[in-house]
């Protein structure tokens, strides 16, 4: 869309676009710019896009009076610009929306011959019936039967990737040439348009932009200079960049809209300030274009990237319409810098046995991803439970600015995992994206019996088996297992390796030691010349006897499934060595192992909390209740300036605050109390839901429930 004039015009433009299902440039402002697109789950076009330019000019119709011959610089400048635009951060907004082609889950994707010329075309058909004056306009049939002449008399080949660029000017009498789409026209609501129509079982994209330069109110925010030195082509310029990205994204007008039927052109219209029509560089040559919307910013832009692109397969369990997911990126320290929406609430649903594309910003302080956490939230109706969705593969990918894979991380499983009301959040290690280690010493360790007697080894490799005893790899499906692990040494110093015991953000430290078991409770325990030994939910810290820190990963059969390095490892429940990754049930694996010693600093702190809650099931219509929730400081980082307990509401609940401050600092290992009013606004179902929110993101996991508002 793009339009123009006042907003009775809008009005206007509302009612076209229900009947004739086309979208209008507009010149009116826009005024939903924070607003969201939704992906409705309709096409988009995919590479290559061809561009055709169609210039209607029968005699006594020119591009530009102002120019000599009529043309100037309009058709070089406008012909050029597909291939320029391709490889560009301007062009890698788009792929942020994917869609669907062919029936598969697609995106753009952003490089050289991304978008090509396709062909151009003066056609000096005149008009039919002397249309294209005000008083007798050209019609939207009109403009087709242009699409259709065009294709037949070059030859033109009409496909999904196609989009045909219908380019009328203005009578050398200087009045513009005015076409009409139902009851919106040129000259009183809108500066051009794209739709699409059947033709022999084609479905053709096309697009119909009036010579902005002449048409009243079409001024594409550009006066005086302009980048190539000519308005009417610069403006042009502008019109089309509008048209050709919501081409793109939208081109059958119901993919990527928000609530107000605006397309991502409409939400940056360059008509409500000059500021928007932005001077761009592509391929070395100017350009002015038009800012587009950005989902990831909420904000227009002229460019987008770096990104991170995830590719989601859904497994035999859907992912819910009225269900979200968010992606929080981490670094290889894991600390959080960055999240996305991957599916937001009002977005189609993703059915069993599909594919789904999302793309975010990769604002990450360095090249570096250490890990990707996805996050589902189930938005419960009144005859709906929590949501279980199975998440059958995840391929990572980190994208430049240009749209270029810089690296990334295939995983798959059956399934990989599934997320639900007990697993809200899983994590995934990115260690392909991680920068090369700095040089490290290999460590190894040894297992053995009480007074260090038994000892075999050494191993890079432990595994806790049933009876909780460590195990190291000798070529059986046992391994050769023994009650304690330790004795751990550099493999080429022979520098010796201690390890501490520790709780939760690294409270009530014990050791050094070179001796560890694992008892019945999942804890490790360090000898203190009793039977049980002192233990703690942890082990790690380690260091070399010169100094040097020691990190360890944990990893599945043959070092697959490796995950990133961490000086923390406790044993789960069923056996199996896990690392702190923002979740409740961290990273876990098989094996521990694969340890280094390395110089260095301490990681950067890090946000988790554990919460838990305590609030009515029931609240009587107009009174209130009191909730409370206990947050539990599971991270590194001490909690203060800037963090908060954020609460949502769904349904007849109200509260009367959005968030609860903390009142004071909450150190690792520490807990705070918090307390807030809810209550109901009417009868029926609601609910809350409250999260822990830092400096940056928010963190840890999420507690709430549905509340039943009583008469």
């Amino acid at each position: 869309m793009h339009t123009k004039i006042s907003l009775v015009s809008v009005v206007a433009k509302a009612c076209i676009v229900s009947v004739v299902a086309i979208a209008l440039v507009l010149t009116a402002p826009q005024n939903s710019v924070a607003q969201n697109l939704v992906n409705f789950d309709g096409r988009v076009m995919q590479n290559e896009v061809r561009v055709f330019f169609i210039y209607w000019t029968p005699p006594g119709v020119v591009l530009d009076t102002t120019i000599a011959n009529g043309t100037g610089n309009f058709t070089t400048v406008l012909g050029r610009f597909p291939s320029d635009v391709s490889g560009s951060g301007y062009l890698n907004i788009l792929t942020q929306y994917p869609g669907i082609c062919s029936g598969a889950p697609c995106v753009l994707r952003n490089g050289a011959a991304s978008v090509t010329l396709g062909g151009s075309f003066v056609d000096v058909t005149a008009y039919p019936g002397g249309r294209g004056t005000r008083a007798n306009p050209l019609s939207d049939a009109d403009i087709q039967n242009a699409v259709t002449r065009a294709t037949t008399t070059n030859g033109w080949t009409a496909d999904l990737n196609a989009i045909f660029f219908v380019i009328t000017g203005v009578f050398t009498t200087g009045a513009p040439v005015e076409e009409c789409a139902g009851s919106a026209c040129t000259f009183n609501v809108f500066c051009g348009y794209h739709d699409h129509f059947n033709s022999g079982g084609v479905d053709i994209r096309y697009s119909y932009l009036s010579d902005a330069s002449f048409n009243g109110g079409c001024s594409e925010g550009l006066s005086g200079s302009s980048a190539n030195g000519q308005l009417s082509t610069d403006r042009e310029v502008v019109l089309m960049s509008h048209e050709l990205f919501e081409a793109v994204t939208d081109p059958d007008v119901n993919t990527w809209l928000d609530s107000a039927g605006n397309e991502l052109g409409d939400k940056c219209n360059a008509n409500t300030t000059a500021s928007n029509a932005v001077a761009v560089t592509l391929n070395g040559s100017p350009y002015n274009v038009q800012t587009q919307f950005s989902n990831a910013t909420a904000s227009c832009v002229s460019t987008f990237g770096p990104s991170i692109k995830l590719t989601i397969g859904t497994g035999a369990d859907d992912l819910r319409g009225n269900s979200s997911v968010a992606a929080a990126l981490q670094g290889p320290a894991s600390a959080a810098f960055g999240t996305f929406t991957l599916k937001a609430q009002p977005d189609a649903g993703w059915n069993n046995n599909t594919s789904h594309i999302g793309v975010g910003p990769f604002g990450a302080p360095s090249s570096a991803l250490g890990r990707v956490a996805l996050t589902l939230t189930s938005n419960n109706s009144l005859f709906q439970n929590n949501d279980n969705w199975i998440i059958q593969s995840v391929l990572i990918e980190v994208l430049n600015t240009t749209g270029v894979t810089q690296c990334s991380q295939s995983l798959g499983g059956n399934p990989l995992v599934q997320l639900g009301p007990n697993l809200p959040t899983a994590s995934f290690d990115t260690p392909n994206c991680l920068p090369p280690p700095p040089a490290q010493e290999g460590i190894e360790c040894r297992v053995f019996n009480d007074g260090y007697t038994d000892m075999t080894g050494p191993s890079g490799a432990v595994f806790i088996n049933g009876v909780n005893q460590a195990c190291i790899p000798d070529g059986t499906a046992t391994g050769t297992c023994r009650k304690w692990f330790g004795r751990c040494s550099t493999v080429t110093s022979n520098a010796s390796v201690v390890f501490n015991a520790f709780n939760d953000g690294y409270t009530s430290l014990v050791g050094s030691t070179d001796a560890i078991f694992i008892n019945g409770q999942h804890q490790a325990c360090i000898p203190d010349g009793t039977a049980t030994g002192t233990c703690r939910k942890w082990f790690g810290r380690g260091q070399a006897n010169d100094g040097r820190n020691v990190i360890c990963t944990v990893f599945d059969d043959g070092a697959s499934n490796r995950s990133i390095t961490s000086d923390a490892v406790f044993v789960n429940g069923n056996g199996q060595s896990c690392i702190p990754d923002g979740t409740a049930q961290g990273r876990c694996s098989k094996w521990w192992g694969l340890c280094s010693a390395a110089a260095g600093t301490s990681p950067a702190p890090m946000d988790n909390a554990s919460l838990t809650f305590s609030a009515p099931g029931s609240i009587t219509v107009g009174s209130q209740a009191t909730a409370t929730v206990t947050a539990t400081n599971t991270g590194t980082s001490t909690w203060g300036a800037g963090y908060s307990l954020n609460l949502l509401r769904t349904g007849r609940i109200s509260l009367p605050l959005n968030s609860v401050t903390l009142g004071g600092t909450v150190g690792p290992g520490q807990s705070r109390t918090l307390t807030f009013q809810v209550q109901c606004s009417g009868q029926g179902l609601g609910g809350f839901s409250a999260q822990m929110s830092g400096t940056n993101t928010s963190f840890g996991n999420t507690v709430g429930q549905n509340i039943l508002c009583q008469p």
